[in-house]
């Protein structure tokens, strides 16, 4: 072999040993961060207004939430408020023909008659709102937040919109890295399924089941960081980080007050003696609060909905086993569309992502679930039951709260089970399973691989979508 051969393959694999060490060194946090950012800015830039699950509803509410009104606002015995009319333009606008059926591709001219319309705040009309109600205005101070900033630079009823929008992320997002931060484990994880094509479109909309995930991915890095990280005291800061997240869990949406209960899966000893003490009264706290709040949120509608809530929560308590057996079927029977979802159907949910790369997802999370555990980490078996335990009444309170105020159960959206998807991954945690991936380039370099192709792919999508022919 000649010296110029051996020297280009010796600067072949330098070159590579390199690279493979830079993708080694790769930060989880770091990572997600970069990529929810960037990719978020691509998504509220491909996704039209008002083209992600009741973001029309989400942004009537966060600009209530702007001008003070916390409570879910009633006018005439039905949820709504009166709100500047330019708001109801703008979504008549870009929402045209049957309400169940809307047309989803945008038409010509819509964007410059969206930019037209002047916010004009003295101008109201009596806006209904009734789908954000199930939401205090917790998961809508961001969005607020940034209603407000545009406002004050007089921005019109579009500029507000995205002002919403690009709040949303950015909170969302850094909760979410704090999250990683804490984690000790299945950290690669919890960005996969954070940077989910359904995940951001969200975090790139006025929803507020953006924030709704990123606080319980908070709350469970943290209980998760004191119950499982080996230091003898971790004092009353610790704690108090724990029952403020989960009051604002519990306040965010009260069905997953479940998860609050991973917090008895903390060892005492890890607490210290104030800990002890008060971990008792900040989970019935946390309970309480929940119950005040869910009153709160549905007292507004009470007039249009009782009727029908009353006697399905009757039904409920006559036959205590038949419910329990028909969640459980509708999770067998839907699994694979709850998936799906839950990966991505992105805009009105009427754009499904291609079945490769759901698949293809999905694997990878089974894979990161087994592989990104932490050898360090060590689970007792009660501990196991009780984070078990706390999904599993989530996913039945979420069937039941979803029969209660629908009528059924079938029909659950994927999106609803992303603040589940972290803490039900615990009861699982194998130390042993750490040595899988001893090339510690692996893990990083598949989130690489598959976070970009799904954003690349979902981009596409999105566009053929609303802006093909």
């Amino acid at each position: 072999m000649h010296a110029a051969d051996v020297s280009r393959d010796v600067g072949i694999r330098t070159g590579v040993s390199g690279f493979l060490k830079g993708v080694s060194a790769l930060d989880p946090k770091v990572f997600f961060l970069v990529i929810s950012l960037l990719g978020g800015a691509a998504y509220i830039v491909v996704t039209p207004p008002f083209r992600v699950p009741d973001e029309p509803a989400h942004f009537f509410r966060a600009y209530s939430v702007s001008l003070g009104s916390f409570n879910a606002p009633v006018v005439d015995g039905a949820p709504g408020a009166h709100l500047p009319s330019s708001l109801k333009r703008l979504e008549r606008i870009f929402i045209v023909g049957p309400p169940s059926h809307p047309d989803p591709k945008l038409r010509p001219g819509m964007w410059s008659a969206a930019r037209a319309v002047e916010l004009e705040p003295e101008a109201t009309e009596l806006i209904r709102f009734p789908k954000s109600l199930q939401y205090s205005a917790i998961p809508y101070l961001p969005q607020a937040a940034g209603i407000t900033l545009g406002r004050w630079f007089g921005g019109s009823p579009l500029t507000l919109l995205f002002c919403a929008r690009i709040a949303n992320l950015v909170v969302a997002t850094g909760l979410i890295f704090l999250c990683v931060a804490q984690l000790p484990a299945y950290r690669w994880f919890a960005v996969l399924v954070a940077l989910t094509p359904m995940a951001m479109s969200l975090r790139s909309s006025v929803s507020a089941d953006a924030p709704t995930m990123a606080i319980a991915f908070l709350f469970t890095a943290v209980v998760t960081r004191i119950a499982f990280v080996k230091t003898s005291n971790h004092g009353s800061r610790d704690l108090g980080l724990v029952a403020v997240l989960a009051c604002a869990l519990c306040l965010t949406k009260p069905v997953y007050f479940p998860l609050v209960l991973r917090c008895l899966a903390i060892p005492p000893r890890r607490l210290g003696t104030l800990g002890r003490g008060l971990l008792v009264p900040m989970i019935l706290a946390a309970s309480i609060i929940a119950v005040v709040i869910g009153i709160a949120i549905v007292l507004p509608s009470a007039g249009s909905v009782t009727y029908r809530i009353g006697p399905r929560l009757a039904e409920l308590a006559a036959r205590p086993l038949h419910f329990p057996a028909s969640a459980v079927a509708d999770y067998v029977v839907h699994a694979p569309r709850y998936g799906a979802h839950f990966i991505g159907r992105l805009g009105w949910l009427d754009t499904p992502l291609p079945p490769a790369l759901i698949i293809a997802y999905a694997l990878f999370l089974m894979a990161y679930a087994v592989i990104d555990s932490d050898a360090s980490t060590t689970i007792e078996w009660w501990q196991r039951l009780v984070l078990a335990a706390a999904v599993v009444a989530s996913l039945f309170a979420i069937s039941a709260a979803f029969y209660v105020i629908v009528g059924r159960i079938e029909g659950i959206q994927g999106r609803y089970f992303h603040p589940l998807a972290l803490a039900a991954v615990w009861p699982f945690h194998n130390r042993l399973t750490a040595g899988l991936t001893e090339r510690v380039w692996l893990r990083p370099m598949g989130a690489i691989l598959l976070t970009l192709s799904s954003l690349l792919v979902s981009w596409w999508t999105v566009l053929q979508q609303y802006y093909g022919a």
